[in-house]
């Protein structure tokens, strides 16, 4: 199947123009793309066609001539086409760890750094990147990642050394500066983050840049006289709303588990005044934005209540402005979602690779096929019509379409994105109970290589008259 049509158009959309200094090397990144994307969560001898495309696709990932940002950066410039159509997208950062700590020992992936806490055995990369997202959530692809090793501070080291050299909170700057590179014209870029963006110089950067951003605060920062600090001045302000979201069930640990519940948020917003870091000579000027909180009333008495303060550059002087807000911060679980459909469905931290720059490139191919899913998730969210209808033909060969219809009993001009995803979920072991939550990565690529097993054999019949 790796020279079906629908998925070679889309390797060739995203994939045709990256810079890898040689044509023929564009050549093998479009083939081994389509045929990743066929069946991704797979390995890479499954996915090629034979021995000769299963050699090249190795040859391609240890070509130390292919930079993974040249393939980040071909898949980037055809997202930025679709940001620039819109008057606001959301750019939303996340860093997640690349976990090859079953692959033996540490060091048996060269190039590769510790990982979590000091004394931990752990070992892989960091990979740092950045989706855009719509105003109602729809995935557009990736903008940009980065890969880097975890630095463990020598003993001793001081603070003018620290600052001397990047480190991990720095990330977030790099990242909206390359973003900013490219061609994304009237557009309102709003970068969005979780606690881990707090960081002075990347609001400052973000201002610099003429980028919006939404961070959720994880500083308790002195604002307006020095005296004061955010989280005091926000318990001070009125509540300006209420409002009841359900806050669905998780499974998990004991940690993580939790049970579904109907959550009573109060809502306050001011403007502030965000004084400099002390004792750090960088900065001497305060910076002004506006904050916003967000804190459950009357919680259970067994569940961490729900408390965001979140940072934001665009004016917040209504309630209606605050929610807008907040919507957009409730976006970020795009990120986590595709971080899952990257290690779960892609099978990333499963590679066999054994050195980090094949990784890379690996990862910088996968990345925008996480992404693909997740538009086919939210085009499955929209009503069903016509036009998705149709859409969907951009998203899947016929062969799929044409097995999937056939599952569903529907002529396959009539099969919709939400009749297709549910099959696929479906197939890959999603029950859809009453209660269950949205199906997940594993079922979702389960359900995807069933689909696409079916396929081959619906078009090698096709192709033999029998169909």
């Amino acid at each position: 199947m790796e020279g079906d049509p629908t998925f070679k158009q889309w390797a060739i959309d995203n994939f045709s123009q990256a810079d890898l200094g040689d044509k023929r090397r564009t050549s093998r990144l479009v083939q081994l793309a389509a045929a990743m994307h066929m069946q991704p969560d797979v390995s890479l001898p499954q996915q090629c066609a034979d021995h000769a495309a299963l050699a090249g696709g190795y040859r391609f990932l240890s070509n130390c001539d292919v930079d993974p940002q040249a393939i980040v950066q071909s898949h980037a410039q055809h997202v930025a086409r679709q940001v620039s159509q819109l008057p606001v997208v959301l750019c939303v950062q996340d860093t997640t760890q690349l976990d090859f700590s079953k692959r033996a020992k540490r060091g048996s992936i060269k190039g590769t750094g510790p990982l979590g806490k000091r004394n931990s055995h752990g070992h892989g990369l960091l990979q740092h990147a950045a989706l855009a997202v719509t105003e109602e959530g729809r995935t557009l692809g990736v903008l940009d990642q980065q890969w880097h090793c975890q630095h463990r501070p020598e003993q001793g080291e001081t603070r003018k050394q620290r600052r001397a050299r990047d480190t991990e909170a720095d990330v977030w700057g790099h990242c909206a500066h390359a973003v900013a590179q490219l061609p994304i014209n009237k557009t309102r870029l709003i970068h969005v983050g979780d606690r881990h963006s707090d960081v002075f110089d990347f609001l400052l950067t973000a201002e610099r840049l003429n980028h919006g951003y939404v961070v959720r605060a994880m500083h308790n920062r002195y604002v307006d006289d020095d005296e004061t600090q955010l989280f005091d001045k926000l318990a001070d302000q009125p509540v300006a709303d209420t409002s009841t979201i359900h806050v669905p069930r998780r499974s998990g640990g004991s940690a993580q588990k939790r049970r579904a519940r109907d959550a009573v948020l109060s809502l306050r917003f001011c403007k502030v005044s965000l004084q400099p870091p002390r004792n750090d000579p960088r900065y001497d000027e305060p910076h002004v934005c506006f904050a916003i909180e967000l804190a459950e009333l009357a919680p259970p008495e067994d569940v961490d209540p729900i408390r965001w303060v979140l940072l934001c550059s665009e004016p917040v002087e209504s309630t209606g402005a605050a929610w807008r807000v907040v919507t957009w911060y409730r976006h970020r679980w795009v990120i986590e979602q595709w971080h899952r459909q990257l290690k779960e469905g892609c099978r990333l931290e499963k590679t066999q690779l054994d050195e980090a720059a094949d990784i890379k490139r690996l990862a910088a191919i996968a990345g925008p096929i996480a992404a693909n899913l997740l538009r086919l998730r939210d085009l499955a969210s929209s009503p069903d019509h016509a036009d998705s209808t149709q859409a969907l033909k951009q998203f899947l060969p016929w062969s799929m379409i044409a097995v999937a219809a056939a599952l569903c009993k529907v002529a396959p001009e009539q099969l919709t994105p939400r009749q297709f995803f549910d099959k696929v979920a479906q197939l890959g072991g999603y029950l859809g109970r009453k209660n269950d939550p949205r199906p997940g990565a594993k079922a979702l690529w389960h359900g995807w290589q069933q689909i696409a097993i079916r396929a081959q054999g619906w078009q090698l019949a096709r192709d033999a008259g029998d169909v």
